[in-house]
């Protein structure tokens, strides 16, 4: 059986690495989410992780490293921005609407 090591923890062989992802369209990103969940797949975040890509968030098999960072925005409709937030976890949700919920502008 194969590992993966980073930063010193053991890593189930069944993992993805998102790095550097300007995200894209809501629905493929909300596929994707559901087969990692379907699947255990252990998801790590390396870099920075913007728009449809911070759905990642709500899974529980999730590794944030040191460094990593996440944009948010409204969706492009309004259904879209309600998703999302009902996706994230609560201290996403906390998180946004301390800085004035989200906007068309990434934070």
């Amino acid at each position: 059986m194969k590992a993966l090591f980073v930063i010193g923890l053991i890593v189930a062989p069944n993992s993805v690495v998102i790095s550097n992802d300007h995200g894209g369209n809501l629905a493929s990103y909300e596929i994707q989410t559901r087969e990692f969940e379907w699947t255990k797949t252990w998801v790590e975040v390396a870099g920075f992780c913007d728009s449809a890509c911070t759905l990642f968030l709500r899974h529980h098999e999730i590794c944030i490293h040191p460094g990593a960072s996440f944009g948010f925005h409204r969706a492009t409709n309004t259904n879209g921005t309600a998703h999302l937030l009902r996706q994230y976890p609560q201290w996403v949700r906390q998180w946004i609407a301390d800085q004035g919920g989200l906007s068309g502008a990434i934070k």
